[in-house]
């Protein structure tokens, strides 16, 4: 839902559309890693990021309803939109 500045009382801001999402704490977490994607990680930034999503995914498996079923290399590689050697290759093995 659009939304701007003057719309919230703040006309400083009035010049800024903005789109308002709302997230569990667990989508807003998972949503972070896997857009976080602007500057070159390191390998071991990817394994963080990676060892994260996979704990929301196994977790909290109901917050991610759209995401394909299956192993959670194809889940993870679905949404990174990586090759599911890579998301092996990189990941932990106790987290895949």
């Amino acid at each position: 839902m659009p939304d701007s500045g003057r719309e919230r009382g703040l006309e400083q801001y009035a010049m800024l559309p903005c789109i308002v999402k709302e997230f569990s704490d667990i989508r807003a977490q998972f949503s972070c890693y896997s857009s976080n994607g602007y500057a070159k990680k390191t390998e071991y930034e990817i394994m963080c990021e990676l060892e994260g999503m996979s704990h929301l995914l196994r977790t909290y498996p109901e917050e991610f309803p759209n995401l394909p079923s299956g192993r959670l290399a194809d889940k993870l590689a679905a949404q990174l939109q990586m090759s599911k050697s890579t998301i092996g290759s990189t990941a932990p093995s106790q987290t895949i």
